[in-house]
C-alpha cells in the first residue's frame, strides 16, 4: 500500500500524510522503511481517532487532530498530499441513529436506515474532499465495491479520480471476501485521460511470466503462439454498469474484453469493450460502450508476429480469428512474451553474422582502427577479433568505416538506428521488458519502449536481414 501511495510521486514536495483506519503503526513502520530505502526522508504523518478500530493514534509519532474521522466535526485546518487507511469493520447496525445521520451527512452514498455499509465507501467519500491538489488517497476495500450492484453509484462517482487498482498479495488475503487496493487522485482537472494512468507493465511481474509463458518455438511465430485464449478470457455480461467493468479492468489488467448476453454460458456475443473507450453515466450499463470487432480489430491466427506488431502499433488490442467468432485475445503487453524473445535473439544472430560479413568484405582492418576488439582466442578458434565482440562494436565498425550504405537494404530514412537495434538486441539478451506502455505516445526519445517504436526497430530488423 505504501509503494503504490508513492509511486511516481516526488516524495520531496509532498509533506503531509493522514494515516487512518486499522494496523496504523504497522502502517507507519512501512512509511519509515520505504523511507529509508527509497527517499531518505518522511513526510509529515498526521493521526486521527478512527471509528471501529483500537488503533492508538498516540503510537504513531507524528501530530494528532483532535476528533473524529467519520465525524462532521473532523474539519482539519489543512488538505493532506496523502491519505492512507485501512477501513476496520464498522458495525452500522449497531450505531445510534444520530450517529448514522451524522455519517450518512458527509457520505453520499449510504443512508440511515441501510443495515450494512461497507465500510471503505465511509473512507473513501471522507478521504476524497480531504486530498490537496494532486493529492494521492490509497485505501484498502472489499471486493464488493469494485463489482457489487449495490455500488454502482459509488463507482460511477469516483471511477473518474480512480488511478489505481491493484490486487491484495493472496499470501496476506485472510477473508473470504478478498480485498482489494484503490488509488485516487486529486489531480485538479477535469479531462480523463487514461494514458495517465495505471499504464505501466510491472517488469518484476513481466519476469515471472516468461518462465511460464514458453509455447512451442519455431522459425515463423505466429498469433496463435501468444495469445490468450477464449477459454482464458474473462468476460462480461451486457447489463454490467460501466464503471464498474472500469474499475474491474483496471484492476485484472485487463485493456480490452468481450460481452456477451450471458458471460457464463458465452453463447451470445454483444461485442467487445475498451478500457481507454469506456465512458461513464451514474449506473448506465456497459451496454452503450460495447463496439462489433470488425475486421480491422481482428488478425488471423497465422498471422506472422512482425505482422502482429504493426498492427499493435495503432491498435492497443487485436481479437485473433473473425469478428463473428474471436478466439482469444491479443494485446501490446503479449509482445513481453517468451517466444518473442527467441524470435527476435534468432534474427539479431543473422544481423551480427551479416555485419561481420560485410566488414570482413571491406577495407577496414583493425591495425588502422580506434575501436578495441576483444582479442582472446583469435587466430585459435575463431578468424578474427570481429567473431568474439558483439553488435555494438559491429556497428561501431560499421559507423567508422562509413559502411551503412552497403547493407543489403537502404537504412536511411527509418525512425529507428543501428543504434536503437543494439538497445533493444540486449533487451531481448538479458529478457528486459520490451513493452513498457499501452500508450500510444512516442517512445523514441524515451528510455521505455512503446510498440511504436518497437514497430520500428522491427521493420529496420527485418529489411537489413530478410
Amino acid at each position: 500500500m505504501v509503494e503504490i501511495l508513492f509511486r511516481e510521486s516526488p516524495p520531496f514536495s509532498f509533506k503531509d500524510l493522514l494515516l487512518v483506519g486499522a494496523h496504523i503503526e504497522t502502517l507507519d513502520a512501512a512509511i519509515d522503511r520505504y523511507a529509508a530505502t527509497e527517499t531518505g526522508d518522511r513526510p509529515a504523518v498526521h493521526t486521527v481517532a478512527a471509528l471501529g478500530t483500537d488503533s492508538d493514534p498516540d503510537a504513531v509519532a507524528g501530530p494528532i487532530i483532535d476528533g473524529s474521522f467519520l465525524s462532521e466535526s473532523f474539519t482539519p485546518e489543512t488538505q493532506f498530499d496523502y491519505i492512507l487507511g485501512f477501513p476496520p469493520e464498522v458495525s452500522w447496525e449497531d450505531l445510534g441513529p444520530e450517529r448514522r445521520r451524522e455519517i450518512s451527512g458527509f457520505s453520499p452514498h449510504v443512508e440511515p436506515e441501510d443495515t450494512h455499509v461497507e465500510p471503505g465507501v465511509l473512507y473513501l467519500d471522507r478521504a476524497e474532499p480531504l486530498l490537496a491538489r494532486e493529492g494521492r488517497a490509497v485505501i484498502l476495500g472489499q471486493t464488493q465495491l469494485k463489482v457489487g450492484e449495490q455500488y454502482a453509484g459509488f463507482r460511477g462517482d469516483i471511477v473518474e479520480e480512480v488511478r489505481d487498482v491493484e490486487a491484495v498479495d493472496h499470501r496476506y488475503d485472510q477473508f473470504d471476501n478478498p480485498w482489494f487496493i484503490l488509488a485516487l487522485e486529486n489531480d485538479g482537472s477535469t479531462p480523463f485521460n487514461l494514458d495517465d494512468r495505471a499504464q505501466w507493465a510491472n517488469p518484476t511481474e513481466i519476469e515471472h511470466q516468461l518462465s511460464t509463458t514458453a509455447t512451442r518455438s519455431r522459425e515463423q511465430l505466429t498469433v496463435a503462439d501468444i495469445m490468450t485464449q477464449l477459454s482464458e478470457m474473462e468476460v462480461y455480461d451486457g447489463d454490467d454498469d460501466a464503471s464498474m467493468v472500469y474499475l474491474d479492468m483496471l484492476y485484472e489488467d485487463f485493456d480490452g474484453s468481450l460481452v456477451y448476453a450471458d458471460s457464463s454460458t458465452r453463447d451470445t456475443l454483444l461485442g467487445y469493450v475498451a478500457r481507454h473507450e469506456l465512458t461513464f453515466e451514474g449506473t448506465a450499463p456497459i451496454e452503450a460502450n460495447i463496439e462489433p470487432p470488425t475486421a480491422d480489430r481482428c488478425i488471423s491466427l497465422d498471422a506472422p508476429i512482425d505482422t502482429l506488431i504493426q498492427k499493435l502499433a495503432t491498435r492497443r488490442f487485436l481479437f485473433p480469428g473473425q469478428p463473428e467468432d474471436p478466439a482469444g485475445i491479443v494485446t501490446r503487453y503479449d509482445l513481453n512474451r517468451l517466444p518473442v524473445y527467441h524470435w527476435l535473439y534468432a534474427r539479431f544472430a543473422h544481423l551480427e553474422i551479416q555485419l561481420r560479413e560485410l566488414i570482413r568484405d571491406s577495407d577496414w582492418t583493425y591495425e588502422d582502427s580506434d575501436i578495441t576488439l576483444r582479442s582472446r582466442g583469435a587466430g585459435d578458434l575463431v578468424p578474427d577479433r570481429l567473431a568474439n565482440d558483439k553488435l555494438s562494436k559491429l556497428v561501431d565498425i560499421i559507423n567508422e568505416a562509413d559502411l551503412a550504405q552497403s547493407i543489403r537494404r537502404d537504412i536511411h530514412g527509418y525512425d529507428a538506428t543501428l543504434d536503437d537495434l543494439v538497445r533493444l538486441r540486449n533487451a531481448v539478451a538479458h529478457y528486459n521488458v520490451l513493452i513498457h506502455t499501452m500508450s500510444d505516445r512516442s517512445t523514441l526519445d524515451r528510455d521505455e519502449r512503446g510498440v511504436n517504436q518497437l514497430h520500428q526497430e522491427v521493420k529496420l530488423l527485418l529489411d537489413i536481414v530478410c
